[in-house]
């Protein structure tokens, strides 16, 4: 049985380094892509990175007393990668309101400063611009990022080290080889961004502001590198970041997560419809789905697993709000032998309804919550 869904959860648990497979432990499918030698080590490579440094967490996380990590000092990193890592953890530490990781982070810079004489000054310099997350939060996503640049970096192709994947080829005529390298490079990119989604959507299911937060800066920075800075607007849409504020100061998102939900299907749909709605009539027919699906206590985590909204789930839907005119607009998006015609104002269509009535349960919802109390 090919188990679509668990086959997902099979990625960083049953891996066959053997046979170079990956095994869903639910169901036993075996998936062999990455048997090539090649595809393998990089898949480890990225792996190893995601679990080793990913957005939001400590660097220190291992060390619980500052005399741990002021052991580190030149030992296992230069002063100035020492410093900058610090200095993350405290900048994450700030974000998160860890008061205690704060604590650590300070001791270890007064500790090193004693050690190495360097004066307390030194160590209050680096406090101090840390301590201000409206202009330092930006260096914990980038620091990720730094680190992740020189993990996946393949030798031998850039010019220099600010040359980005996509400007490379833009720029100058690469040899042979230097476009093999950068290929290589480039597929590595893309797999760690996939994993940064994964922890993105891990955070944003427990409404982590400050950790979908950074982890999206990373994302922002891997986008550029991989296909420019042309359009980011899209990482700007999601409606759980709105209020960054709130998340400096750290108060929690009072909303429930599936209105979350469901308000960022509609912004999807909305983006997707402006950018190009003829190319994405699919993806805006699915956001509206989705949004719909959520409301009426679908699994929706189980949902995004599908590239495709299966049409099952929108007849139940449709039967659900007693609304025929779902199937029928969901149907019109889709290319059949049968006449589908990929309609992208049926899509739109699709979306203002599902809208409405999302609209329409919500009042009811608030109505009977009135009435109760």
């Amino acid at each position: 049985m090919n188990c679509r869904f668990n086959r997902g959860e099979a990625v960083y648990t049953s891996l066959e380094h053997e046979t170079r497979t990956k095994t869903c432990p639910k169901c036993g499918f075996v998936d062999k892509q990455f048997s090539h030698p090649e595809v393998w080590k990089r898949m480890m490579l990225v792996r190893d990175l995601l679990y080793s440094y990913p957005p939001a967490q400590y660097l220190f996380r291992n060390m619980k007393r500052p005399e741990e990590i002021a052991d580190t000092f030149l030992r296992t990193y230069s002063k100035l990668e020492w410093g900058e890592r610090v200095m993350h953890d405290y900048i994450v530490a700030k974000l998160r309101h860890d008061e205690e990781r704060q604590q650590i982070c300070r001791e270890a810079l007064y500790e090193v400063a004693r050690r190495m004489d360097y004066g307390e000054e030194w160590a209050e310099k680096i406090i101090d611009h840390a301590d201000d997350v409206t202009k330092s939060a930006d260096f914990a996503a980038l620091k990720i990022y730094e680190i992740a640049k020189e993990k996946l970096r393949v030798e031998g192709w850039r010019k220099n080290k600010d040359e980005t994947l996509y400007e490379a080829p833009r720029k100058r005529t690469l040899s042979k080889d230097e476009k093999f390298k950068r290929s290589e490079e480039w597929l590595r990119w893309d797999e760690y961004e996939r994993g940064l989604q994964g922890i993105y959507y891990y955070y944003w299911w427990r409404k982590d502001m400050a950790g979908c937060w950074i982890t999206r800066e990373v994302l922002r920075r891997v986008h550029v590198e991989l296909y420019g800075d042309d359009d980011l607007s899209y990482f700007d849409f999601d409606p759980l970041l709105d209020d960054e504020e709130a998340m400096i100061e750290g108060r929690e998102d009072p909303r429930d997560i599936i209105d979350i939900f469901v308000e960022e299907c509609f912004r999807d749909a909305e983006f997707m419809y402006r950018k190009n709605k003829q190319f994405y009539v699919d993806g805006i027919a699915r956001s509206a789905i989705l949004a719909l699906a959520a409301k009426l206590g679908y699994d929706v985590k189980k949902l995004l697993l599908t590239p495709d909204v299966p049409q099952k789930i929108v007849e139940e839907i449709a039967l659900k709000t007693q609304d025929p005119e779902i199937l029928e607009l969901f149907n019109d998006t889709k290319y059949t032998f049968e006449g589908g015609r990929e309609d992208p104002e049926a899509a739109w269509k699709l979306v203002e309804k599902v809208r409405t009535l999302i609209d329409l349960m919500s009042r009811q919802e608030e109505e009977k919550r009135v009435y109760v109390s």
